[in-house]
């Protein structure tokens, strides 16, 4: 192995290291930032629909607010302290969002629930809220979910993106590591160069 190709492979290896440190940082933060305004989102928006049946005669009763649904990807839904279904964002549909004993648990002792619920067709990430009546109790629960979906396909778009990116970086890393050693290292092989045909002639 010359040493050409010795130092262009630890050229290589030392850049394809920091590529993927960085590659993981960058991922990592994005990931937890676009996941962290999801969790901004819903929760927001569900403490929004809670004071508003909580201004209500009857809670349990109330309507969710039509405006709250900001897109088709943020889905709505009230349920009574029993889990009867009061009222759901329209693109909910026929469909209704997960309500797991353990949130629900949490959620008729006065305390909201963040969590992610996922099937076959879809992730979901849902904000569980108590809403209480003038007297104190549980009169109701909030949900709000949002998909993470398209968060998901934006997250595997950058993954393609670095991937591939990297790829051609180390590519043409290699190639020009390899023209600069050789540059480099062009003195030290006429000096070797030189010592052998002395060496050869045996004439000092």
């Amino acid at each position: 192995m010359t040493l050409r190709f010795r130092l262009t492979l630890w050229y290589t290896i030392l850049l394809a290291l920091m590529l993927l440190t960085f590659a993981l940082v960058f991922h990592g933060v994005l990931a937890r930032t676009l996941y962290a305004q999801v969790d901004d989102t819903i929760r927001s928006q569900a403490e929004q629909i809670v004071n508003i049946f909580e201004k209500n005669i009857d809670p349990a009763a109330a309507k969710l607010p039509t405006a709250i649904v900001l897109s088709s990807q943020v889905f709505a839904q009230a349920t009574s302290a029993t889990g009867e279904l009061i009222n759901s964002s329209p693109n909910l549909g026929d469909m209704r969002l997960p309500w797991p004993d353990t949130t629900k648990e949490q959620n008729l002792k006065g305390e909201s629930a963040l969590y992610t619920w996922q099937d076959s067709q879809n992730t979901l990430r849902i904000f569980s809220a108590p809403v209480r009546s003038p007297n104190g109790d549980i009169a109701a629960v909030v949900q709000v979910a949002q998909s993470l979906t398209p968060i998901q396909q934006v997250l595997e778009t950058v993954r393609l993106a670095l991937l591939i990116g990297s790829g051609i970086a180390l590519v043409l890393a290699a190639l020009g590591g390899a023209a600069i050693s050789g540059r480099a290292l062009r003195p030290l092989n006429q000096i070797a160069e030189t010592t052998s045909r002395i060496a050869l002639a045996e004439d000092l």
